[in-house]
């Protein structure tokens, strides 16, 4: 019996699944996906076939493509999927190289919170000026909500994965 076997084995003792639980980021991002595909292909059917165009559609995709990219974003710091330059991290010592990660780390933290609070405040002015989306007449501060939600969901990311990083290093301990 292989290592894998044996802990599908053991987890099934246990009551436990070795399923893959994903986080609320992943749902939505699926579910705006599903969305954007499903009005993309409306277009096209409507387009090519019926030879009749959608005003709304490319409009409400570029929107929910803004939510998409935003909520994406905070999925990809969860699963330390995000792009990342380590080829200097890599040929540095261990202690040097945990330096640079931590540098790195710390300066990402400070430009997510520095881009909330500048999203949060355009998303406010437009919210005040009352603007709205040219075809849709969508009020904008809905779709510009998705870049503070966004980049204050990817700072609690960046901090969780900090926080499970130090339980996990006192653990080995």
């Amino acid at each position: 019996m292989n290592e894998k076997e044996e802990v599908t084995k053991l987890n099934k003792s246990k009551g436990t699944s070795t399923r893959k639980r994903y986080s609320l980021e992943a749902y939505v991002i699926c579910i705006i996906a599903m969305i954007a595909t499903i009005i993309m292909a409306m277009e096209v059917v409507g387009r090519y076939v019926f030879q009749h165009s959608f005003s709304w559609s490319e409009e409400i995709v570029r929107y929910v493509f803004i939510w998409f990219t935003m909520i994406g974003a905070s999925y990809a710091i969860k699963e330390k999927k995000h792009i990342c330059i380590d080829g200097l991290a890599n040929i540095l010592p261990p202690k040097a190289r945990r330096a640079v990660l931590i540098i790195g780390e710390t300066l990402l933290l400070a430009i997510l919170l520095f881009l909330f609070y500048k999203s949060l405040e355009y998303t406010l002015f437009t919210m005040r000026t009352m603007s709205r989306a040219t075809v849709t007449k969508l009020p904008m501060h809905f779709i510009y909500a998705g870049m503070p939600i966004g980049f204050l969901m990817s700072a609690f990311r960046l901090v969780q994965s900090w926080i499970l990083a130090y339980r996990s290093g006192m653990k080995e301990e």
